[in-house]
């Protein structure tokens, strides 16, 4: 093996150490195929926090899984696969892989609703959207995903940035809407920038739990 080969051995190794010490350890299941992990599978330099307390002290498990990518029945094996190996920390979107939530939830008894925490994001709105449609489309959205989970509430709602400030600021004040009415446990952003927090910022009641970032 050359020396490069070693290089590019060490950084791989760093970045896998990296992503599970630093703000979270994602895992995809890119396949859906039943996986088994051995202990030694999440060793990493120690010591490893596991979750994190936001607000209100919600507990949120570290390391998760993302559904990215995966079709309803994949989503479904997926969880049940990460739920086995001690995963509990569910990333996924609206549509697909939301149904393949609900079909893991709809195949268990009402205990697995209570060891999972649901994590999901606010669609973007289309470039152009008038602030009062986007206001709209948030709700519909968090109503239509909370029915088909045949849930009352997920752990985490994240909203994603916009290039119209006042479209963010709009559609916050609906996920502080939704924590307050107990739509869910917590409120966050997902990948922003300096300028889309300050936005933000200017006008939000209730601070993001967290900027999520991958």
């Amino acid at each position: 093996m050359t020396s490069n080969s070693f290089h590019r051995q060490d950084i791989e190794m760093d970045r896998r150490a990296a992503l599970c010490q630093g703000a979270f350890g994602m895992v995809s299941l890119t396949t859906a195929a039943d996986m088994s992990f051995p202990p030694t599978a999440w060793a990493v330099p120690g010591p490893f926090k596991t979750t994190w307390t936001l607000e209100n002290n919600v507990v949120m498990p570290i390391l998760a899984l993302n559904t990215v990518g995966l079709t309803s029945d994949e989503t479904e094996r997926a969880v049940a696969s990460a739920v086995r190996n001690g995963i509990t920390h569910v990333d996924f979107h609206p549509g697909k892989e939301r149904d393949g939530v609900a079909q893991y939830l709809s195949h268990r008894d009402a205990t697995a609703r209570e060891e999972l925490f649901l994590n999901t994001k606010i669609r973007k709105a289309p470039p152009g959207t008038s602030v009062e449609d986007a206001v709209a489309l948030a709700r519909a959205q968090i109503a239509d995903d909370l029915q088909a989970l045949n849930v009352d509430h997920v752990d985490m709602l994240m909203l994603r940035d916009s290039p119209d400030c006042a479209v963010m600021q709009a559609q916050w004040r609906v996920l502080e809407e939704a924590l307050a009415s107990g739509q869910t446990r917590s409120v966050g952003v997902i990948n922003f920038c300096e300028k889309a927090l300050t936005c933000l910022l200017e006008t939000a009641k209730v601070k993001p739990a967290l900027n999520y970032y991958m």
